[in-house]
C-alpha cells in the first residue's frame, strides 16, 4: 500500500495503525473512517486528525459524501460485455 499508493482492500487494526502514523496530527480536523474500518455491526469508532487536505489521503480515503455519488463497476458476461463494447465503439467513432 505505502510502495503503489492503492488503498489496502484489507481494513484491518494494522492498516488503521498505519493510517494514523502516516497521516494523522495533532491539530486538524477530524476525519472518521468508520465507514471503512468498523465491521458490520460494530460500534467502534475509528477516527484519525488529519491537516492534509491533498489529494493523496482524500483519494484514498474519500469523504461519505464523495462515496454517496459513486457506482460499484460490475462484472458482465461475455455477451454483455460485447454489446457494451459495440455501443462504445459507436460513442466514439
Amino acid at each position: 500500500m505505502e510502495y503503489i499508493g492503492y488503498t489496502s482492500c484489507i481494513a484491518g487494526d494494522e492498516i488503521f495503525d498505519w493510517v494514523t502514523e502516516n497521516f494523522s496530527t495533532e491539530e486538524g480536523d477530524e476525519v472518521d473512517l468508520s465507514y471503512f474500518f468498523a465491521t458490520n455491526g460494530s460500534s467502534e469508532t475509528y477516527k484519525v486528525i488529519n491537516n492534509i487536505h491533498g489529494r493523496q489521503f482524500e483519494t484514498l480515503y474519500p469523504s461519505e459524501d464523495i462515496i454517496k455519488r459513486c457506482v460499484v463497476m460490475n462484472y458482465f458476461p461475455d455477451e454483455a460485455n460485447d454489446r457494451i463494447t459495440d455501443m462504445w465503439i459507436e460513442v466514439t467513432a
